[in-house]
């Protein structure tokens, strides 16, 4: 990269140089990430690619924060870091339809990690283009992406939100109460549609300490959708399954996939009903364990126990996160609030997490709507707001 950098430069012409290396950093390669005093080119790609799938860009903006050291980051003016192109107008819904409050929400991110806004959707096609303009043309959202205070913008503040936590299945130890292995049960739900199958039964299932399982997120690769312990609602159709005594599997009944330990655990993940011994759950009402017989260890192989990282590596697809960046002078510091949730979460961002002091009163400004929100009270010590599922707030504090 030096030399290539040399050459250019010595064209007396000008170049923008990017350093597509994926954010996998060596110390025995010259190509490789940027140091304090090494970076001969203008941005680094910090991620593998970016795709049009809903969590894609969600999961490459998390490798940005390697390098947004509060005090030394070592993306900046000149050098910047570069979770690969932008996906807006492209990326979906589970309807099919673009899911315009997560395409924002995606630009608010690039901004305020101050990212090189590349647009990745093809400008000549109106359909794509128009519903995305109020979006990429946002002049405040911009001004964002484009002030230096001394900081690229990063991670300031996360919370599981909605998650208890995630299941997980290791090597049956109920006694053994830091693995929440005991205590699971199946709760009737009456009201749900009634299942095709005579030996099954419409249940949510009940987790150790507290919350039901829930389908949520793409999961690990390969399997049909992720599994998460939120708060119970026998309302919520991604938290009903049906229970089949016969075939001892645990289904659901929209997809009519089957809720499956992945290989030898400890990924608890949907998957196409086999009938092996991986989706095969059985129930011990005795000490209320769910165990699959994986290894031919007989009934007890591997039991469901409940953890707070996921196995299947997507944890943060049920994180809320605040990011923000400081801004020059008066105009504070911009706040991004991301909601990866299919449904509303409360925030309350403590103040003092921000990379900026402010002093009461503080204005509020919702970059989003361009409008100004109420003044902060001065005994405030955070910031508290709604955020809607798959959306994002975006805020000036000053």
């Amino acid at each position: 990269m030096t030399l290539y950098a040399e050459l250019m430069n010595a064209t007396g012409k000008g170049y923008l140089i990017e350093n597509c290396h994926w954010g996998r950093c060596t110390n025995s390669d010259d190509s490789s990430c940027p140091t304090a005093d090494w970076c001969p080119f203008n941005w680094f790609r910090t991620s593998g690619d970016i795709n049009a799938s809903p969590m894609s860009w969600f999961h490459n903006l998390q490798t940005t924060i390697a390098f947004q050291d509060r005090s030394a980051p070592l993306a900046r003016p000149g050098c910047w870091a570069y979770p690969d192109m932008l996906e807006v107008g492209r990326i979906n819904g589970a309807d099919g339809k673009l899911d315009l409050p997560w395409n924002r929400a995606h630009f608010g991110a690039w901004c305020v990690v101050s990212s090189p806004l590349i647009l990745g959707l093809d400008i000549t096609k109106p359909a794509l283009l128009g519903p995305v303009v109020p979006i990429i043309t946002n002049p405040e959202a911009i001004a964002v992406n484009q002030a230096w205070a001394g900081h690229p913008g990063g991670l300031v503040w996360s919370d599981l939100g909605g998650a208890f936590g995630f299941p997980a299945a290791r090597k049956c130890a109920p006694s053994n109460t830091g693995l929440k292995q005991a205590g699971w049960s199946l709760a009737p739900l009456p009201n749900a549609p009634k299942p095709t199958s005579p030996t099954a039964t419409a249940v949510s299932l009940a987790a150790p300490g507290g919350g039901c399982l829930r389908i949520q997120g793409g999961g690990y690769p390969g399997g049909a959708g992720g599994t998460v312990v939120v708060k119970c609602n026998a309302t919520d159709a991604a938290q009903q399954f049906e229970y089949d005594t016969a075939t001892l599997q645990l289904r659901d009944p929209k997809s009519g996939h089957c809720v499956d330990v992945h290989s030898g655990g400890p990924i608890v993940w949907m998957y196409g009903c086999t009938k092996g011994a991986n989706d095969l759950l059985h129930l011990n009402k005795t000490d209320g364990t769910v165990s699959v017989d994986v290894g031919g260890t007989g009934e007890g192989g591997l039991c469901f126990g409940v953890e707070t990282a996921d196995p299947a590596g997507s944890t943060v697809e049920s994180t809320l996160q605040a990011w923000a960046k400081p801004l020059e002078g008066s105009d504070g510091v911009a706040l991004l609030l991301i909601n990866p949730d299919s449904v509303s979460h409360d925030f309350e961002v403590p103040l003092s997490v921000l990379p900026t002091k402010l002093a009461a009163p503080i204005k509020i400004r919702d970059i989003w709507q361009r409008a100004d929100l109420p003044v902060l009270a001065a005994s405030a010590t955070t910031v508290k707001m709604t955020v809607g599922a798959k959306d994002s707030a975006f805020l000036r504090l000053h």
